[in-house]
Formats: C-alpha cells, sequence, structure tokens
C-alpha cells in the first residue's frame, strides 16, 4: 500500500470520528488538554523558575549590605482594584497632594500610560483637562484643582507656582532605563540610541536635576522587548532567537553582569527541539532577567544612592516604583488574582508566537523579585499586573486600576 492512499485512509478515518464525536465532548476533550497544558505550565514556573529567582535573592542579600534603617518587610502594594468606585478617591489623594508635585520617569509605554490616567482621575469634573503633547515634550500639567479655583496660573507653571495652592503639578520624564547620569549633555541623551543586544531604539531623557524639587517620584524600569532580528517578514516569526538572546545577553554584557556570573552558568543557552515551546520562552525570559534587567536596575538603584553632582532622592522623597502590564491576552475571561501566573500560562498554553509572552514572563519575575530588593531603599513597588486582562471590560477594568493606584497611593501620603 502506498503513502498516498494511507494518508488517504487516516484521513478519511479522522473525518469519520470526528463527525461520531458529539460537538460537546469534542470540545471538552480540546478543553481538557488545553487546562493540562496550562496546569504543566504553571508547575515548571513554580517548580523551575521560582527557586532560581529565590536562590538569586538569597544571593543578593547575603552579599550586599543593606542601607542603614532600611530593613523590614517588603514594601509592596498590590492593586486591589475597586470596581464600583465611586470616585471620590481622587479627593482623599489630592488633600494629600496639594501643593505637591509629581515626577513620573520611565518608559512611554507605560509609564505615560499611567501618567495620562492620573490626568484623567485627577482632574476634577467641571475642569478642562490639561493637553499633553506627547511623551517627548510633556511639561508640567495642573492637576488636583477645585473645580471653582478663581486662581489664574502662568501658561507653564512650575513647582514654585503652586506653594501653598490647593492643587498639584505633574510631569511625565521619558527614560527607557533610568539612565542616572546629571550631565545632561551626555551621547546618551544628545543623540538617538539603539539598544546594542535587541536593536530597538532606546529614549532617554536627564531627570536627575529635574526631579530635585520633587515630593512624588514614580519610576520603572519595563521588561525588554524581543530583539528586532527575531522576526523577518519573509521568513516570519524566526523562533531560534529564544537561544540566541542569550548567547548576546553573554557576548555584550550589562555593567554589573559579572554579579550573575555563576548563576548564569546554570542556565543552558542552546535546548533540544524537543523542549516545549512555553518552557523556551520562560527560560528565556529568566536568562534576560539575571542578565540584563537585574544589572540594570541595580546599577540605577546604586547610581541614585550614590547622587554623584545632583541631590539626594532616598529618603528625602516619596518613592514609588511601578511594575508593568501584561501586554493584551486572547481568549481570557475574567480576571486572574494569583500574582499574574495564572494569567501567564493561559498566554503561554495558546502561543502562536513568542513575543509577548517573552514580555509577560518578565513581568510575572520583576513582580516576584523587585518588591523585596526595593524595600532596601525604601521604595515601595506597586505591582500592575494584578489587574489582569479582560478584552471585554477594558474600559471598566483601566478606570478600577485608577481607583485602586489612588487608594493605595493615599495609604503611602498618609503619616
Amino acid at each position: 500500500m502506498s503513502r498516498w492512499v494511507l494518508r488517504a485512509m487516516l484521513a478519511v478515518a479522522a473525518v469519520l470520528v470526528f463527525r461520531a464525536v458529539p460537538l460537546g465532548l469534542l470540545s471538552q476533550i480540546l478543553s481538557t488538554g488545553h487546562a493540562r497544558n496550562r496546569t504543566d505550565i504553571e508547575a515548571f514556573i513554580t517548580r523551575e523558575i521560582f527557586p532560581v529567582l529565590d536562590d538569586t535573592l538569597a544571593f543578593l542579600d547575603h552579599r550586599h549590605n543593606s542601607p542603614a534603617g532600611q530593613h523590614g518587610e517588603p514594601a509592596t502594594l498590590p492593586l486591589v482594584p475597586t470596581v464600583n468606585a465611586s470616585g471620590s478617591s481622587h479627593l482623599k489623594v489630592c488633600a494629600k497632594l496639594h501643593g505637591k508635585t509629581i515626577y513620573l520617569v520611565g518608559p512611554p509605554h507605560t509609564t505615560y500610560k499611567l501618567h495620562d490616567y492620573l490626568i484623567s482621575i485627577l482632574t476634577p469634573l467641571g475642569t478642562r483637562q490639561p493637553f499633553c503633547a506627547g511623551p517627548a515634550v510633556c511639561v508640567f500639567h495642573v492637576i488636583c484643582q477645585p473645580s471653582d479655583a478663581s486662581l489664574t496660573l502662568p501658561p507653564h507653571p512650575k513647582p514654585s507656582s503652586i506653594a501653598g495652592v490647593k492643587m498639584s503639578l505633574l510631569r511625565f520624564i521619558p527614560s527607557t532605563t533610568l539612565y542616572a547620569s546629571p550631565n545632561r549633555f551626555e551621547e546618551a541623551f544628545d543623540s538617538p540610541q539603539v539598544d546594542r543586544r535587541t536593536g530597538v531604539r532606546i529614549v532617554q531623557d536627564p531627570w536627575t536635576a529635574a526631579v530635585a524639587k520633587a515630593n512624588v517620584l514614580v519610576l520603572s524600569r519595563a521588561p525588554l522587548p524581543a530583539p528586532a532580528w527575531s522576526y523577518n517578514a519573509n521568513e516570519g516569526v524566526k523562533w531560534d532567537w529564544l537561544e540566541k538572546i542569550g548567547q548576546v545577553e553573554r557576548g555584550d554584557p550589562e555593567r554589573g553582569f559579572e554579579v550573575f556570573t555563576e548563576k548564569l552558568r546554570c542556565l543552558p543557552i542552546a535546548m533540544p527541539t524537543q523542549v516545549p515551546q512555553p518552557e523556551r520562552v520562560l527560560r528565556a525570559a529568566l536568562h534576560t532577567t539575571l542578565a540584563v534587567f537585574l544589572p540594570s536596575v541595580l546599577g540605577v538603584l546604586a547610581d541614585i544612592q550614590r547622587h554623584v553632582d545632583f541631590a539626594p532622592i532616598f529618603g528625602k522623597k516619596t518613592v514609588i516604583w511601578h511594575g508593568s502590564w501584561f501586554l493584551p491576552v486572547h481568549s481570557i475571561e475574567g480576571l486572574y488574582r494569583n500574582g499574574g501566573l495564572e494569567l501567564l500560562a493561559e498566554q503561554l498554553a495558546n502561543a502562536e508566537e513568542p513575543w509577548s509572552g517573552y514580555y509577560n514572563a518578565q513581568v510575572l519575575m520583576h513582580d516576584y523579585i523587585l518588591p523585596k530588593i526595593l524595600r532596601e531603599y525604601g521604595i515601595v513597588y506597586l505591582q500592575l499586573s494584578t489587574v489582569g486582562t479582560r478584552l471585554e471590560s477594558s474600559v471598566q477594568n483601566e478606570e478600577a486600576f485608577v481607583e485602586g493606584f489612588l487608594d493605595n497611593l493615599y495609604d503611602l501620603l498618609s503619616p
């Protein structure tokens, strides 16, 4: 019997079996397999990823002496959305923020979005919402002013304009990596920059001098995007980048990379083709977290702590570090609250491409490690991924996020 005849017979048999199985039963079989796959992914993360992160945290804790007076439990503000928020949260927060200035420094695709939310929710009804021309040219925005305010501010207000006045100022400064140099004429600020490992554009503006007058400082460093060379228009998805990115990261190391050399030696770069795709994505994200993200964040924190040629920040201002949202995930029903684990496993189980899973896996890892690291610097970590992603009601969830953020911000600002 020829192989073509055999293939035809198998195809006919498959059709007959499909017709013989009721649609509901077939759906149940498929969903059961999918659930098992998702459970396997969750188990892999718990068994293989979290222990490496725990070991890394223990290593850092043993290696570094904590700043004096900063020991204690993780300073974390998990987001608990109040879906039926009455809108009164902004009134409480504004009472705490009157006469103060808030700076947000971070990536345009996350921190600037937070800037938009805060402007929206902290602008009272009946008052014209401040206009922002974009992340590259953001100026001070007046927020929290009473709707019947009679005070007329100059077109471009400054922190000195609101001293003793019942209103606040908010401003965003774009910085992909939070590069903390006081020299505004450095090449990193003067000319377009591209990440040498990924080929993706980096946006850097000087910020250390600008935030000297800030009362509240919100910082963030987003997960690294997949490299530009991971996709080719003619070839489509190039899955082998999941292994190549590790080679690139070790070949062109981040400042402070040597701290994690021993840890990285335990992580395989080359993986057999039979390794499930979700595991390859997770291992690549773990390698990026240890090889690039953590060294970068620790370097920034050290620079801020030393504050050479710029005013001290730690201990002088309220500092919040916000996490990142998960990228949009399809086929998700409802909100997931298990620290992003179930949400990530759901996505990886359905993945047809590796890019969003790679990004979201980093979000999960950042949420796991950053609260314990940042507490040593007196920084509160605001986790955003707990909101989850629900396409059917994204607007309501975004509003709930803002209300939850403001409730937590109020608690932080309270004595």
